[in-house]
């Protein structure tokens, strides 16, 4: 969870009811963890390029996979109540003693930040062999590789903030209480028939099942308590968006830009980038 989250030291993960600091049994039942970010005294930080002051709180999408398996853990152990209880002079322990054993240079000045940029984010066991395939269709893949991770983070970061303003206004029960019946069906409808030809769901949410278009509607639909996370206002957003879901086909389908593809991509990058705040 900390590392699938970004989280740091000093990130105190919780709910969204301050009194109730940690990770607690009964709040496994919901799809996200909150996280009072105040770390080590700064007075102003981001989270995935948004910023906070020391006293919010925001939340933070887990995945259901996950919280079925720290509830699985909790049951295993037959923990109640308060799941973890490690503060961060603990964890500032334990990385110093890791550091000893592990015979790190100058371990007195190891600190948890340190220690997770030197590792590897996914084990090997997740890299792919790419061994026997052709060397000039992965100098390719290559060129096209960082559009596609353009586009993974905005999509991903707009479901993500989607969810996040959605739950903090209508509560977690927003998906069936305040979106159309006829994206609900869409999305009904395309898990249904992943299940029949995969005989798997590649995600429970349903968030995971919408395009960027049916993002942006309800962007569009709730412009209220979007209107902070997009500076440069609805009809900038709107043109940003339909400009990516172009792009994206060509990218989805593996295709390669044209030099002017490329240009208009890193257009639409820096509008993304402007309409962030500051």
């Amino acid at each position: 969870m900390i590392i699938e989250n970004d989280l740091r030291t000093g990130d105190v993960v919780g709910t969204h009811d301050k009194s109730r600091r940690g990770i607690q049994y009964d709040d496994l039942k919901e799809n996200s963890i909150w996280v009072h970010t105040q770390r080590l005294g700064a007075k102003r930080f981001s989270v995935r390029g948004r910023r906070f002051g020391m006293k919010d709180y925001h939340a933070v999408r887990v995945s259901r996979d996950l919280l079925r398996e720290i509830r699985k853990f909790a049951d295993t152990h037959s923990l109640r109540g308060k799941l973890f209880n490690i503060s961060e002079d603990h964890v500032r322990k334990l990385t110093r003693k890791f550091a000893i054993a592990a015979k790190i240079p100058q371990y007195e000045l190891v600190n948890p930040e340190i220690l997770r940029d030197g590792f590897t984010k996914y084990p090997p066991s997740y890299k792919i062999d790419l061994g026997g395939l052709d060397a000039k269709l992965l100098r390719r893949s290559e060129r096209m590789a960082p559009y596609y991770k353009a586009t993974f983070c905005i999509e991903k970061g707009l479901r993500e903030l989607v969810s996040e303003r959605m739950t903090q206004k209508y509560t977690d029960k927003w998906w069936q209480e305040k979106i159309d019946s006829e994206l609900q069906l869409d999305v009904a409808t395309k898990q249904k028939r992943e299940l029949e030809t995969l005989m798997f769901l590649r995600s429970e949410d349903p968030m995971e099942y919408t395009t960027i278009l049916q993002l942006m509607s309800i962007i569009e639909k709730h412009w209220d308590i979007f209107q902070n996370d997009f500076i440069m206002g609805l009809s900038r957003l709107r043109s940003t968006v339909n400009t990516l879901n172009q792009l994206r086909t060509v990218v989805a389908h593996n295709s390669e830009f044209t030099d002017e593809q490329k240009k208009k991509f890193e257009v639409m990058m820096d509008d993304w980038r402007a309409m962030q705040p500051t």
